[in-house]
């Protein structure tokens, strides 16, 4: 499913996979798996895909993944041991970035075996491996560099001229020796000394407030700041707000208009420099100053009534007996509904027990037709719409 899919982008994204590689195709395009390939490529993740196995020029009709217009996608098709189009392959001279072996290779299938297996499934590992191969050898080349190396290291071969937009065949001796003359992303020597955030949104998983940065103490090298969320794993996500211009000020503060919610896997906000040679990255346990998200929350409304049927136990001394309250409207701002005892004066006694929340929402109407429905409540708290 493509919920799947997303949610694997997403999860690789949040433990600080550099590159994705998808032996999977199939159905239309979907607007919400373009998103999350987006996200992927502005946090470098390089995303191999296998251009299809229907043999059909992608110019034309499109296969997805690979099809999607995102920087980070290296679309392959399939070529045979003799390095002639594979002849299930689809292909493509716009759309189709590189060519692999894709026909009869021995492959592990489930169970522990092995079998001779063809398709663009089989192809595009091949080009994962290579890029593997090239950032293993230069580890500080940027996403953009290694897909550029990949690309332009290809052996071309006239049988794939116009069916592959670089004509080619990867090859990894090619592409090495071209790595080699490539000059990495360069970031600043000079990290920032301090980050700060307090959340001031009384709502769940809601967040707003300043950020406050302590600049480095030596800002020659640095043009700007920028503040991105970080994993749990402790791997950089996507940004908070734009970068923020070097001033030479001791504080530089990224005020929040309105708020903000956090991606699922975001636990820290952390600050990095830049400059247009290259930018730090935002991990954890590195010079980059962090600071855990701590979502502050204030309940909004409280459980609407309590009653106590009475003491069901005759002994002196003990309690026994059920307590029953009534669920707030809306429980989008609560967690849980604590319980005390309360003492003579009315002042709050012993903690007594906890009823978790689990986002109750009281049925409403809304919209034009509303005047047309009658609502009334139920004694024992349902509601009841009719027309």
């Amino acid at each position: 499913r493509t919920s799947d899919a997303i949610r694997a982008i997403d999860y690789a994204v949040a433990h600080g996979a550099k590159i994705a590689s998808n032996s999977w195709g199939g159905g239309g395009s979907s607007p919400a798996m373009r998103i999350a390939i987006e996200h992927a490529a502005a946090e470098g993740l390089l995303f191999t895909a296998a251009a299809g196995n229907e043999g059909t020029n992608n110019d034309e009709v499109g296969s997805f993944p690979a099809n999607y217009e995102v920087d980070n996608i290296i679309s392959v098709a399939s070529t045979t041991w003799l390095g002639e189009l594979s002849s299930f392959s689809c292909y493509g001279k716009e759309t189709v970035d590189v060519a692999a072996p894709g026909s009869y290779i021995y492959s592990s299938v489930p169970g522990g075996g092995y079998e001779y297996l063809s398709g663009t499934s089989m192809a595009t590992p091949h080009v994962t491996g290579l890029a593997a191969l090239v950032w293993m050898y230069r580890p500080q080349l940027s996403m953009k560099q290694v897909k550029e190396i990949i690309r332009e290291s290809t052996r071309k071969l006239a049988s794939l001229d116009g069916f592959i937009n670089t004509g080619g065949l990867i090859n990894a001796k090619n592409a090495l020796e071209a790595a080699w003359a490539f000059e990495p992303p360069r970031s600043p020597a000079h990290a920032p000394k301090g980050l700060e955030f307090v959340d001031v949104d009384p709502r769940i998983g809601t967040y707003s407030g300043a950020v406050t940065i302590t600049a480095a103490s030596d800002e020659s090298d640095i043009e700007y700041y920028q503040v991105y969320f970080v994993s749990g794993a402790g791997f950089q996500l996507e940004p908070l707000g734009g970068p923020i211009p070097a001033s030479g000020e001791s504080e530089v503060v990224l005020e929040i208009n309105g708020s903000f919610v956090p991606s699922q896997y975001a636990r820290y906000l952390a600050v990095v420099s830049g400059r247009s040679a290259g930018e730090m990255p935002a991990q954890l346990h590195t010079s980059v100053p962090y600071v855990a998200l701590h979502d502050y929350a204030v309940p909004v409304s409280g459980a609407r009534s309590v009653t106590w049927g009475g003491d069901a136990d005759l002994r002196q001394g003990f309690v026994k007996g059920t307590l029953t309250l009534q669920r707030a409207a809306s429980e989008t701002s609560i967690t849980a509904y604590n319980i005390y005892w309360r003492h003579k004066d009315g002042t709050r006694g012993p903690f007594v027990s906890s009823v978790p929340a689990y986002g109750f929402q009281e049925p409403s109407c809304s919209g034009a037709t509303c005047s047309l429905i009658e609502s009334s409540r139920l004694a024992e708290g349902a509601s009841r719409f009719s027309r």
